[in-house]
C-alpha cells in the first residue's frame, strides 16, 4: 500500500530482501537482509551458504562490489541456536 512507505524505511522506499538469520560467537541472533537484485546479492548469498558449515566472516570489498568470505581459524564449535518462535525473531 503507497500509504505505509513512508512507515516502512526512513526514505519511504521498500524493498525485496532475503533474510538470513544468522548468529555470532556471542550466540547473538541477527537478521541480514540480503538485496533481491545488485552487485553484492552473488556474493553475499556465498557467504551465507558457506557459514552453514563453518565460521565465516563477510567482509564488505567495495573493490569487488561484493563480500570477502574469511574462514575463521579456530573451531568455536557449534553455534547454540537456541528454542525461539517466529515472533521472537523478528526484525526489529
Amino acid at each position: 500500500m503507497p500509504s505505509m512507505r513512508a512507515l516502512m524505511t526512513e526514505d519511504g522506499e521498500a524493498r525485496k530482501v532475503t533474510l538470513v538469520l544468522c548468529i555470532n560467537r556471542r550466540n547473538i541472533l541477527f537478521w541480514w537482509p540480503i538485496p533481491s537484485q545488485g552487485t553484492w546479492r552473488s556474493t553475499a548469498l556465498i557467504a551465507a551458504e558457506r557459514a552453514k558449515t563453518v565460521w565465516i566472516k563477510a567482509i564488505a570489498d567495495k573493490s569487488l562490489n561484493g563480500y570477502r568470505v574469511k574462514v575463521a581459524r579456530v573451531d568455536y564449535g557449534v553455534p547454540e541456536w537456541g528454542e525461539h518462535s517466529l515472533n521472537e525473531l523478528r526484525v526489529r
